[in-house]
């Protein structure tokens, strides 16, 4: 059989033909590699983007949810009377103050008026404060003038 195709058997089995068809299998083995790590990357980016989309989309609902809750009348009337101290007829509002407004207040008093009280200027007791608790709730009620 050899002798029948010798240049063919001299061509297949030659240092050039095997130099070619090893660098054509690399070529072929470097172009799959770097079009599946490319595909790879893209699957990523992909994956990546739908999670975004769901995110985007639940916000999307949330912020829908929001603006559905802050066009209701009942949120206009409750800002309104928390913010506006809005009230209806035949309400009547009242304002309670906190500890923490008291100290609030205190605060602001002492950074306009920072100078410390000297011994003259402080206040002189009031006669109400020599009086016991139960004395002055009967002086609110009755008036009486001791």
């Amino acid at each position: 059989m050899r002798n029948n195709h010798p240049l063919l058997y001299s061509i297949l089995f030659s240092k050039t033909f095997f130099v070619v068809c090893a660098a054509v299998l690399i070529f072929i083995i470097y172009n799959f590699t770097k079009i599946s790590v490319t595909d790879y990357k893209t699957n990523q980016d992909i994956d990546a983007l739908k999670k975004e989309a769901a995110s985007l989309e639940g916000n999307q609902k949330r912020l829908t949810e929001l603006r559905a809750f802050l066009s209701t009348d009942f949120f206009a009337e409750r800002e309104a009377r928390l913010k506006l101290g809005m009230q209806r007829k035949g309400e009547s509002v009242a304002v309670l103050q906190t500890d923490a407004d008291k100290i609030e207040l205190k605060q602001e008093r002492d950074a306009t008026n920072p100078e410390p009280l000297s011994r003259d200027s402080q206040a002189v007791p009031d006669e109400n404060d020599k009086k016991n608790n139960p004395m002055m709730w009967w002086d609110y009620f009755f008036h009486d003038s001791r």
